[in-house]
């Protein structure tokens, strides 16, 4: 729980301060702001939350976010780019909460991480890559918490963990270490 709300919350900071920073000229311009409270909110000057499409651009003009705001929440189909106008994360929110299938990439292209939500909570299986293409990790995630095969490789593609994670025995049982 602490990583997920960490994580929005930093994302929020950041499109905070890209939007202050930032030289785009939007149909509608705001001084944006966070109202603290339970969940983050980006109101505008009018103390509203705002509602319509977010365009973060860079100061040479580059875009670095796009995505949409729905009464101040995060919400649908949110993309973030690397300085270099490679995509960093394809993601995807329903009210501030991660929903269906998230990626995250390298500066390089190369997929760094996808994985499936369910409102905030993880589902399903997760996989990680090292920058060289090569699998890092998978694990397979029911409700949030870990369940079933949990693997991981070097970085030269050798296996060199395995665990079965059984939560309602909440035990590890080692099945390979190599």
């Amino acid at each position: 729980m602490f990583f997920k709300n960490n994580l929005i919350k930093q994302y929020l900071i950041i499109i905070f301060i890209f939007l202050f920073v930032s030289s785009c000229k939007n149909p509608t311009e705001y001084n944006l702001k966070l109202k603290r409270g339970e969940n983050y909110t980006i109101i505008s000057d009018e103390n509203e939350p705002i509602t319509g499409t977010i365009v973060v651009k860079d100061s040479i003009g580059k875009i670095r976010i796009v995505g949409s705001l729905t009464g101040g929440k995060i919400q649908g189909k949110w993309k973030e780019y690397f300085s270099n106008g490679q995509l960093k994360h394809d993601r995807n929110y329903i009210e501030d909460k991660f929903q269906g299938i998230c990626k995250e990439y390298y500066k390089n292209g190369q997929l760094k991480w996808i994985g499936k939500y369910e409102l905030g909570e993880k589902t399903g299986l997760h996989k990680n890559w090292y920058e060289n293409g090569k699998a890092k990790s998978e694990i397979y995630y029911i409700n949030g918490k870990i369940e079933g095969l949990w693997r991981q490789w070097d970085q030269k593609g050798a296996l060199i963990s395995g665990i079965n994670v059984t939560e309602k025995e909440n035990i590890f049982k080692k099945i390979f270490n190599f």
